[in-house]
């Protein structure tokens, strides 16, 4: 029998939709400071322009 804890912890894993949130952090690495590293320094523009993107999400 699971516990109440493991009740709430498998009822919010329901509702994951690991597809889409694998996607979108492919999508938010477009825009890198660095092409070769492959990071956002912050507070860089492409910091806000990932951050812009998420926010349309």
């Amino acid at each position: 029998m699971e516990s109440k804890t493991e009740n709430r912890i498998n009822e919010c894993i329901s509702h994951l939709d690991i597809t889409y949130s694998y996607q979108l952090a492919k999508q938010m690495e477009t825009h890198k400071t660095n092409p070769v590293l492959g990071f956002r320094t912050a507070g860089s523009d492409a910091e806000h322009k990932t951050g812009d993107f998420y926010m349309k999400k």
